[in-house]
């Protein structure tokens, strides 16, 4: 993440101390969100928002015609530098004094929203990489095909857990999948999810137990069951999931 400006990392701040953004973390089988990432994201969040409040004119001041939230950025580095121009003075005086003031008054920067939007962009882009991690590892030869079945598994066990649990995500990752020019495996995955097998619901289980039981009581209670056989009799059997 690059530098941000002042009035955007005390605006996200300040909704923190006051819990009007509470950072979230989650476990999927393929990625995991803590606070860190989370606060990071919303800030990156905010700033788009204001950028395109600044590039409508909803903001409107004289040092701000034609031009973006990057050059505010660029002019407040300048003043950290000592080096600003005369007209980064004005964009700086703007970003330090009023633009605060506007941002409070913007209702396009709802905390909720924010939330959502920050949650939603951080999985679909976490997916997007899984699932480009997928399209790297598939090659003709067997520990290339096990690699790339894991993938595929903990993919599909992330997608039934965001349905249920993040259906809005789900839902944006789903209409992202859409345009995807690999239409054959995002077939294949939908097809798995379809009809999960009991590899996909391990990767569940792994991560959250109560989530597999209510969702996969079939599978959880072979599972379970397998797990509790090699505990009490020490099988050097176990199954081994991709």
């Amino acid at each position: 993440m690059g530098v941000q400006l002042n009035a955007i990392n005390n605006f996200c701040e300040d909704a923190l101390k006051k819990g009007k953004i509470i950072p979230l973390s989650f476990e999927f089988p393929s990625f995991k969100i803590n606070e860190s990432m989370f606060i990071e994201v919303a800030k990156e969040v905010i700033s788009e928002k204001v950028g395109t409040s600044i590039l409508s004119g909803k903001y409107g001041h004289p040092v701000l015609e034609n031009i973006s939230i990057n050059d505010l950025v660029k002019a407040q580095i300048a003043k950290s530098e000592d080096r600003a121009t005369i007209l980064q003075n004005g964009q700086n005086i703007f970003a330090e004094k009023i633009l605060p003031i506007q941002m409070m008054k913007d209702n396009n920067l709802d905390y909720s929203e924010i939330s959502k939007k920050t949650l939603s962009e951080i999985c679909e882009s976490r997916l997007k990489y899984s699932f480009s991690n997928i399209e790297a590892s598939m090659g003709p030869y067997d520990d290339e095909f096990s690699k790339t079945m894991m993938h595929k598994n903990k993919f599909v066990a992330t997608m039934l857990m965001l349905k249920e649990m993040i259906p809005t995500s789900y839902r944006q990752i789903n209409l992202s999948l859409r345009d995807h020019p690999n239409q054959l495996l995002v077939s294949e995955l939908k097809k798995m999810e379809g009809t999960p097998d009991i590899t996909i619901v391990k990767h569940i289980m792994d991560i959250d137990n109560k989530f597999a039981e209510k969702h996969f009581p079939k599978e959880f209670k072979y599972l379970a069951d397998e797990e509790k056989f090699s505990n009490e009799f020490g099988s050097t059997t176990k199954l081994k999931f991709a």
